[in-house]
C-alpha cells in the first residue's frame, strides 16, 4: 500500500521519542510502510518501533484523509530522575518582647544573597635539597608537589522573598535535612543508555549566619531567622542578656548583664527583682528598682557589660562589744558584711573582744556560737551575751564630808538680811516653801562647778568584779538624809554646784537640806569696734540680791568708754529703759561712724554677664553642685565695662572717738585694663574697656584682663563644678568621678582622671594616668596622651598615646595606638585604631579578649551608623505616611471636597520628600560603605609576646594564635584578603 506524501521525522534531543507526521501530497514522493521502516533502520532507530501505529497512519491517509497524520514511530525508556533531598525546619518563634524589633531589623536588612563555596586545589611543585642517607654522601635535589585548597564563592541566583521567620542564638538547631533517592537511566530508541537527570547545583542553600554540619543547620550568631523558597540565613543581633545570682556565701545579691544591640528592648528592673526574689533576696534589701534601671541603662549606653555588680546595698561587716553602765554586763553584736562591703571576719572579731579588754568567758562556748553564726544565713547577731562580771557587797552607812568654806556668823546674817529684804526675788525660788530663810543655818560664797561635800563610804562592804576583770568598791547604802534643791547636783560621792551663787545649808530636824541661792552684781560694759566705727553696749542684770547699776550710769560710762560723736539719743533712751527693767542684753549699737561719702554716680558698670559662682537650680528646685557659673567668657572686640567719671567734691567721715576719716587711696580708681584688653576715653571723661583677644575675663582687684586659658588650681570636684571653656583648659591637680571638663583648644590634666567626661578640640594630655571605672570617656579632635588608661573610653581623631598599659579600655582613633614603654601592654577591651598599635605586649597570659581593628577609616564607620538610623528613622516616617494616605484616600472617597482631600495632597507631598531624602541618604551610605572599604596603611606591631585571646581583625578578617608569640609585625595584605605576619 502506497500514497503520495511528503515525510518528517522528528527524534527528541535525549533519543528516548521518534515522531513521524505524514502530510498528503499529490506531487509528493511514495510512501510505503516499508520505506517508513526502511528510513527507521537508516536512522538507527531500533529501539521500540510502533507497527501498528505506522500501519494505522497509511490506512488513514490511503482512505483519502487530506490533514497531516503525526504519530510516535517509536519509543524508548525515558530515566527516571532523582528525588533531592529535603528540609525540615525545627520550630524558632520570635519571643514576645523582640516581635517589634524583629519586624524593625528585618525592614532595613539587606536581602538575601545566594552563593554557593567551591574548594579549588592546584598543584604546585618546588625544589627541595634531601641530605644523603649517609654523611659523606652529597645532597640531591628533589621536586615535592604541593596542594594548595582554595575556596571559592559562586553567586547563586535567588528570589529573595522571604517566607517565614524566626529568633536563634548560636549553636541553635536551625533544621536537618533528609536525604533523597538516586535517579534511573533509560534507555533511547538508538538502544543506548540515556543517563537519569541530575539534581540542580544549587539545592537549598544555607546562607550567612548558619552552618550546614552532616544533615544538621545550627546557627553560628544570635539574630532574626529569614527562610526563603530556597534558602535561609540568620541576620545578625544581639539581645540583651541579663542573670541573677548569690555570691558565694550567699549574702550578696550579683547582677550580670551584657547589652546587646542598641535596638533591643530596654530590660526591665522588675524582671531583677522577680529572679533576685526566687534567689531569696526580697525586694526590701536591695537597691530601689529605679537604680536599677539606671545601671542597665548605663549599660546599654556605654555598651559595657556588667559583670557581678551587688544589688545589695554597701554594708560593711562590724563586731561591736557592748558594756553596760554598771560594767556587770558584756554583750557582742556582729553584722556580716555585704554588698561589696568589708567582709567580717573571725579575726576581726577576735580583735574586737580584744581590744574591748572583756574577760571572763569561755573562749570554746563563744568559738562554737560564733562559728555557728558564721556558717549560717543569719546576717546579725545582736547582744549576744559575752560575759558577765559579780556585783558588789554594799558597806555600811556613809558619811558627810563638807568640801565648802561657810562664811562667819556675821557675814552670813548679812547676806540673810539682804535676801530676806528681797522678798519679791526670792518668790519664783521652787524650794523657798520647803526650805524657808529661817531654816538657813550656814551660808558660803560658791562658783560653778565648786564641790560642795563629799560622801564616805562605810566600812564593811565586799568588793565586786566587772566584765573587765577589775573589782568594783563595795559602796554603801544611799545617803538618806540629805536633800538637793536649786543650783547642786551629785556626782557618784560628791555634790557639785550648777549655777554661780550663794550655798545655804539647813535642816528640818530630819535631813540636811541644800541649795544654791542665784547670786550675781550687776554688769555693764561698753566696747568700741576695730575700725572704731560703732560703740556697743552689753548690760547683764543682777541675780538675787546682787548689786543693781543706776540706769542713769549708762550715759556715763559711754563717754568714760572715749565715744563722743554719732550716738543715737533715740536709742540710747531705749536702752537706759531697758536697764531700769533689768532686762539682758548684749552689743547693741548705740553709736555709730560715718565712713567718707562717695558720689553714687562713681561706679563700674559691666557690659557682659559676670560669673557668679552659684550652682545651678534644676527644675524641681534643688541644686546641681556640678554645674557652677565660674567662667565668664568674652570674645575680641567686646566692650567689657565703662569707668564713669568721678565726682570731684568727696566729703571725709569720721568714728566714734571724733577722729576724721579719709578716702583711702586704692579707692579712688576703680578699674584698670590689664593684659589683653584696652582703653578709650570718652568725651565726657567715662573710660571704656574693650576685649583685644577671645578667652576667661579675670577680675584681680581693680584689674581686668582677658586670658586666652582657664585654670583651675586644684581637682575638678565639687569646689570647682564642671569646666567648660571656649579655649586651653589647664587643671593643676586631678577630675573626680560624675565631672565634665570640655574645652575649646588643648585640654592639660596634672593629675588623674576618675570616671569623667572630658571634650577637647585640641588634644588631651593627662599627666598620671585615668583610673575610669568602665565609666570615663575623652574625646579629642586631636591626640590624647597619657601614663595610663585602665576602664576607660578614649576617642580621638589623631593617635592615642600612653607610656604605660591599656587595661579593659574602648579606644577608637583615626591614628595609632602607640603604647611605647616596656611597661605598655594592651590587656582586654577593643581598640579600633586605623593606622594600628604598638605596643609591648597584647593580651595576657590568663587569656583576656583584646581585640584590635586597624587598616580602616573608623570615624567612617560612625558616619555610616549615623546614616543608617537616619534611613531607618526616614524609612518608618514614610509606612507612617502609607498609613495616614489609606485613611484620607477613605476619607476623600467618602466626601467630595472634603479637608481631607487637601491633606492628602500635602501628605503624598511630604512622602515624596521623605522618598527622596531616603534615596540621598542611602546614596551617601553607598558612598561611606565604599570609603570604608579603602585599606588604610598600618600595621600592628608587638615589640615583647603576643598571647592567646588577642583578636586582630581588619576588612573582616581576623588573625589568632593559640601559643604565645614573640616580636612580630602584623600587616593586611590587600592583595591576597588576609592578615600576614612580617618578623
Amino acid at each position: 500500500m502506497a500514497v503520495k506524501g511528503n515525510l518528517k521525522l522528528e527524534i527528541d534531543e535525549p533519543g528516548v521519542e521518534v515522531r513521524i507526521t505524514l502530510t498528503p501530497d499529490e506531487n509528493g514522493t511514495d510512501l510505503t510502510m516499508e520505506g517508513i521502516r526502511t528510513l527507521l533502520g537508516e536512522k538507527n532507530i531500533r529501539q521500540g518501533v510502533d507497527l501498528d501505529a505506522i500501519d494505522r497512519a497509511m490506512r488513514s491517509l490511503a482512505r483519502g484523509r487530506k490533514e497531516p497524520v503525526s504519530f510516535l514511530a517509536a519509543a524508548g525508556v525515558r530515566p527516571e530522575p532523582p528525588a533531592p533531598e529535603t528540609i525540615a525546619f525545627e520550630p524558632c518563634p520570635v519571643p514576645d518582647r523582640l516581635a517589634a524589633t524583629a519586624r524593625a531589623v528585618l525592614a532595613r536588612a539587606r536581602p538575601a544573597q545566594g552563593y554557593r563555596l567551591r574548594e579549588e586545589r592546584t598543584k604546585q611543585e618546588k625544589k627541595v635539597i634531601r641530605r644523603g642517607r649517609l654523611p659523606f654522601l652529597p645532597a640531591r635535589e628533589e621536586v615535592e608537589v604541593e596542594v594548595q585548597k582554595r575556596t571559592i564563592r559562586e553567586e547563586v541566583p535567588i528570589d529573595p522573598a522571604v517566607v517565614e521567620t524566626g529568633w536563634v542564638s548560636p549553636g541553635t538547631l536551625v533544621a536537618r535535612f533528609r536525604p533523597g533517592s538516586a535517579g534511573k537511566a533509560g534507555k533511547s530508541v538508538f538502544g543506548r543508555v540515556v543517563p537519569a537527570p541530575r539534581l540542580d547545583l544549587a539545592g537549598f542553600l544555607v546562607l550567612d549566619g548558619l552552618t550546614r554540619s552532616g544533615m544538621e543547620v545550627r546557627a553560628d550568631v544570635a539574630g532574626f531567622l529569614r527562610r526563603g523558597s530556597t534558602w535561609c540565613d540568620v541576620v545578625p543581633f544581639r539581645d540583651h542578656v541579663l542573670r541573677v545570682a548569690a555570691s558565694t556565701d550567699g549574702l550578696t545579691c550579683l547582677l550580670s548583664f551584657a547589652p546587646g544591640d542598641a535596638q533591643a528592648p530596654a530590660p526591665d528592673p522588675e524582671e531583677v527583682l522577680s529572679k533576685a526574689a526566687e534567689l531569696g533576696f526580697p525586694g526590701t534589701s536591695l537597691i530601689p528598682a529605679h537604680e536599677i534601671e539606671t545601671l542597665l541603662q548605663d549599660s546599654v549606653l556605654r555598651r559595657a557589660e556588667l559583670k557581678s555588680v551587688s544589688l545589695t546595698p554597701r554594708v560593711n561587716g562590724a563586731a561591736v562589744v557592748a558594756v553596760s553602765g554598771d560594767r556587770l554586763k558584756a554583750t557582742l553584736s556582729l553584722r556580716k558584711g555585704r554588698g561589696g562591703g568589708t567582709a567580717l571576719t573571725t579575726a576581726a572579731v577576735s580583735e574586737a573582744i580584744r581590744a574591748s579588754r572583756v574577760r571572763g568567758f569561755n573562749p570554746s562556748e563563744v568559738r562554737a556560737h560564733l562559728m555557728e553564726f558564721f556558717n549560717g544565713r543569719q546576717v546579725e547577731l545582736v547582744d549576744y551575751p559575752l560575759a558577765s562580771g559579780r556585783e558588789p557587797k554594799p558597806a555600811a552607812q556613809p558619811k558627810v564630808e563638807w568640801r565648802a568654806m561657810f562664811l562667819p556668823a556675821a557675814e552670813a546674817d548679812a547676806l540673810r538680811a539682804a535676801a530676806a529684804a528681797n522678798a519679791p526675788g526670792l518668790s519664783s525660788m521652787a524650794s523657798i516653801a520647803a526650805f524657808p530663810l529661817d531654816k538657813v543655818e550656814a551660808v558660803a560664797r560658791v562658783k560653778k562647778g565648786a564641790e560642795v561635800l563629799r560622801v564616805v563610804p562605810g566600812l564593811g562592804g565586799e568588793p565586786g568584779v566587772d566584765v573587765f576583770g577589775a573589782a568594783l568598791s563595795a559602796s554603801g547604802p544611799p545617803l538618806g538624809d540629805l536633800r538637793l534643791y536649786e543650783g547642786l547636783t551629785r556626782r557618784g560621792d560628791t555634790v557639785v554646784t550648777t549655777s554661780e551663787g550663794v550655798l545655804e545649808k539647813g535642816s528640818d530636824g530630819e535631813a540636811i537640806l541644800l541649795r544654791v541661792r542665784p547670786h550675781r552684781d550687776a554688769a555693764l560694759e561698753v566696747s568700741i569696734s576695730s575700725d572704731r566705727m560703732k560703740a556697743l553696749v552689753s548690760y547683764l542684770p543682777p541675780l538675787g540680791d546682787g548689786q543693781r547699776i543706776a540706769p542713769t550710769a549708762l550715759s556715763d560710762r559711754i563717754r568714760e568708754a572715749g565715744v563722743v560723736k554719732g550716738v543715737d539719743q533715740q536709742k540710747l533712751a531705749s536702752l537706759v529703759s531697758r536697764v531700769a527693767r533689768g532686762e539682758a542684753f548684749a552689743g547693741e549699737e548705740v553709736a555709730a561712724g560715718r565712713a567718707p561719702r562717695v558720689d553714687d554716680g562713681k561706679r563700674v558698670e559691666f557690659h557682659v554677664a559676670l560669673a557668679t559662682g552659684k550652682a545651678a537650680a534644676r527644675r524641681d528646685g534643688s541644686v546641681d553642685f556640678r554645674s557652677q557659673d565660674r567662667i565668664t567668657t568674652v570674645r575680641k572686640g567686646d566692650r567689657i565695662a565703662t569707668v564713669l567719671p568721678r565726682d570731684a567734691q568727696e566729703e571725709d567721715g569720721w568714728d566714734v572717738t571724733g577722729e576724721t576719716l579719709t578716702l583711702a587711696a586704692h579707692q579712688q580708681e576703680t578699674l584698670v585694663a590689664g593684659k589683653g584688653t584696652r582703653e578709650t576715653l570718652l568725651p565726657d571723661g567715662s573710660r571704656q574697656i574693650f576685649a583685644e583677644a577671645e578667652g576667661e575675663l579675670v577680675l584681680d582687684g581693680s584689674h581686668v584682663s582677658v586670658s586666652e586659658s582657664h585654670s583651675v588650681t586644684g581637682d575638678v570636684s565639687m569646689a570647682s563644678g564642671n569646666v567648660s571653656f571656649g579655649g586651653i583648659v589647664r587643671v593643676g591637680g586631678g577630675v573626680r568621678s560624675g565631672f565634665t571638663v570640655m574645652a575649646g583648644g588643648l585640654l592639660e590634666i596634672a593629675g588623674t582622671v576618675e570616671a569623667a567626661l572630658l571634650s577637647a578640640d585640641g588634644s588631651i594630655r593627662v599627666g598620671l594616668g585615668i583610673k575610669g571605672e568602665g565609666k570615663a570617656i575623652l574625646r579629642s579632635k586631636r591626640d590624647i596622651e597619657g601614663t595610663f588608661a585602665e576602664q576607660a573610653v578614649l576617642l580621638a581623631i589623631g593617635d592615642v598615646h600612653l607610656r604605660g598599659p591599656c587595661v579593659h579600655s574602648q579606644v577608637k582613633c583615626n591614628g595609632r595606638l602607640l603604647l611605647d614603654t616596656d611597661k605598655g601592654s594592651l590587656m582586654g577591651g577593643e581598640v579600633r585604631a586605623s593606622r594600628g598599635v604598638e605596643a609591648q605586649n597584647i593580651g595576657s597570659a590568663g587569656g583576656a579578649r583584646t581585640v584590635v581593628s586597624f587598616g580602616q577609616d573608623y570615624l567612617v564607620k560612625d558616619q555610616m551608623e549615623r546614616e543608617e538610623r537616619e534611613v531607618s528613622r526616614l524609612q518608618k516616617q514614610v509606612a507612617e505616611l502609607d498609613a495616614r494616605l489609606f485613611v484620607l484616600e477613605k476619607q476623600s472617597r467618602a466626601a467630595e471636597g472634603s479637608p481631607a482631600s487637601a491633606q492628602l495632597a500635602a501628605a503624598r507631598t511630604e512622602k515624596v520628600k521623605v522618598m527622596k531624602m531616603v534615596e540621598t541618604h542611602k546614596m551617601r551610605l553607598i558612598t561611606l560603605r565604599d570609603r570604608y572599604e579603602e585599606h588604610v596603611p598600618s600595621q600592628v606591631v608587638v615589640r615583647g609576646t603576643l598571647y592567646p585571646g588577642a583578636i586582630l581583625e581588619s576588612h573582616g578578617r581576623r588573625y589568632e594564635t593559640r601559643t604565645e608569640k614573640k616580636a612580630l609585625r602584623l600587616e593586611f595584605d590587600p592583595a591576597h584578603g588576609r592578615i600576614v605576619e612580617k618578623v
